[in-house]
């Protein structure tokens, strides 16, 4: 767990996620929450496009990290 290069936390996700089969997806979560959102906030003319384009991804989750691995596959 110490050698992987990201947070302890995040490491351990990893590691638990593969003893479960999921490491793909979970990996691809993992790197979503290691680095800058793609969902920032917008300007406040652009709230309306912006909550449409999450909503394209969301699938009625409501789920931040689902709708990355969603916008990543």
């Amino acid at each position: 767990l110490a050698s992987l290069p990201v947070h302890p936390t995040l490491g351990k996700m990893l590691l638990i996620s593969s003893v479960l089969g999921i490491l793909e997806p979970m990996s691809v979560i993992t790197a979503y929450l290691s680095g800058k959102s793609p969902f920032t906030k917008p300007l406040p003319h652009l709230v309306n496009d912006a909550r449409a384009a999450f909503e394209k991804f969301d699938n009625d989750r409501l789920s931040n990290h689902l709708a990355a691995l969603e916008l990543y596959n």
